[in-house]
């Protein structure tokens, strides 16, 4: 994987061939397909090691309290900005098979449902998937946003994320 990353700062994704990177890493074709089953899923599996903290952060967003937990939120932002130009370059791969930044969105998105069953439990099914679609839908724009904005530090980004997302979204949200 970290070969694969290398080579795509370089190498453009459609021009990226599976020998190549094979080759560059020395690992043979037969361990290749061992674990991954085309390149497509060398690339989905890259982006997922590259926000697995993210991604257990995200399911810990929320509290019992019916609020946005400040600390998973700042702990997810240093994980984004210290990887953000390999992020970045994987978000960028798009291919009819292959759309990593919208498959993450999903991910996010189901995450936010399961929270938001167990702490807004009352809340009528269809409320609880809008608030997480449109939950996970913000959480990509504020990654691209805050990945083009250096000079804002993540205690900061996390306020507001906290006042424009969360608690103008949680209106959604009933008891």
């Amino acid at each position: 994987m970290q070969t694969f990353l290398v080579l795509l700062k370089t190498t453009p994704y459609e021009k990226l061939l599976v020998r190549t990177i094979m080759r560059q890493s020395g690992v043979t074709r037969t361990v290749f397909y061992v674990y991954f089953d085309n390149k497509d899923d060398l690339a989905r599996e890259t982006l997922s090691a590259q926000l697995e903290d993210v991604i257990l952060h995200v399911s810990r967003v929320f509290t019992s309290a019916h609020t946005m937990n400040m600390q998973t939120t700042a702990e997810s932002l240093r994980v984004l900005r210290s990887k953000q130009d390999d992020i970045r370059r994987l978000f960028a791969i798009q291919r009819t098979q292959l759309h990593l930044r919208a498959e993450f969105q999903d991910q996010v998105a189901q995450s936010i449902s399961e929270q938001v069953r167990r702490y807004w439990p009352k809340t009528p099914p269809q409320q609880q998937d809008y608030f997480s679609q449109l939950f996970a839908a913000s959480m990509i724009a504020t990654i691209l946003w805050f990945f083009q904005h250096q000079d804002v530090s993540e205690a900061d980004l996390v306020q507001v994320i906290n006042t424009c997302v969360f608690q103008g979204l949680a209106k959604l949200l009933t008891d």
